[in-house]
């Protein structure tokens, strides 16, 4: 397999479709995330689709507003746990953390659930990942519009497809080595299939209210995969905070092990044939994912088709 693409549609017209490709990478960690990917859509998983960090579709600060405090009205039906903040509309990173710490205590590990995710009603469950899910949209949003201000080709917005049902694929030792955190406009990577956040993302949140259980370096892939539109390399002062805050909290750098950054498993095809805006705009647009689709040679050789609206479920 050396293609993969995506059909997407516009959120206002149900007749105005494109087709965007991208080119599997030649190396043995892409080939493993194909087949299973491959796996994932004979077998009809189910996959997930987020738009993350798009300034232009429908997704706004307050549609996600609005949805993280039903997802938290629900939650406080049941008589397990109770949530007594609320999103307000305006977002701040010691909120996030404070709704982030919630969702931990509530789901437990994907090895092991919490006993409160367990006795809830599948109606409380999605909820509660609905917590983790909205949050981390809310800080993709509001780091997308702060950065545009100021450096508007280097903001960040990403495809993550969640592949809920897929096989998970612990790595192999040769993947520790394909990690980093420079980040190619346009590139597909192995989507975080574990519950937690990366130190790399604690680092960035200034995360304190997380438990240390919770700081999970990326182990296994599935079919799953995240899409960045946005490119970004650490300058020197960056990655010299980072080590340090490491060394704070017993760690080592140069720890393969960590996973520090991004594993990468496909190119976008033709990233010139707009500017990075107006990949942005179109991708923003066309914000329901209709189909994914592999190719060989020219050939489609598996493809999936997306439920019409998935709505609120997570």
């Amino acid at each position: 397999m050396d293609q993969m693409s995506l059909v997407l549609q516009h959120f206002q017209n149900e007749k105005d479709f494109v087709e965007v490709f991208w080119n599997i990478d030649k190396n043995p960690t892409a080939a493993i995330w194909a087949k299973l990917l491959k796996s994932s859509l004979d077998q009809k998983a189910f996959f997930h689709p987020r738009y993350t960090g798009f300034l232009h579709g429908p997704k706004n600060m307050a549609y996600m507003t609005d949805l993280l405090n039903r997802c938290i009205d629900i939650i406080n039906t049941g008589d397990l746990y109770k949530i007594k903040e609320r999103a307000e509309g305006k977002w701040s990173q010691e909120f996030s953390n404070i709704i982030h710490h919630h969702f931990e205590i509530l789901c437990g590990t994907v090895e092991n659930h919490s006993e409160i995710y367990k006795k809830s009603s599948p109606e409380i469950r999605n909820a509660i990942r609905g917590l983790n899910q909205v949050t981390h949209d809310m800080e993709a949003f509001y780091r997308a519009k702060e950065r545009v201000e100021h450096f508007p080709e280097t903001y960040f917005s990403s495809i993550i497809m969640q592949n809920k049902d897929g096989k998970r694929y612990e790595f192999p030792d040769f993947v520790y080595d394909q990690f980093k955190l420079a980040t190619k406009f346009g590139a597909v990577h192995l989507n975080y299939f574990q519950i937690g956040k990366t130190w790399w993302e604690v680092f960035l949140d200034e995360d304190e209210e997380i438990f240390p259980e919770a700081i999970s370096p990326h182990r296994v892939m599935s079919g799953g995969f995240d899409i960045f539109f946005g490119e970004y390399s650490p300058p020197p002062e960056v990655w010299q905070r980072f080590e340090r805050f490491l060394l704070a909290h017993g760690q080592n750098i140069h720890d393969k092990k960590l996973c520090i950054g991004y594993c990468q498993v496909a190119q976008l095809a033709n990233p010139d044939k707009y500017s990075r805006e107006q990949w942005r705009q179109l991708i923003g647009e066309h914000c329901h994912v209709k189909e994914i689709r592999l190719h060989n040679e020219g050939q489609i050789v598996s493809r999936l088709e997306l439920p019409a609206k998935i709505g609120d479920e997570f």
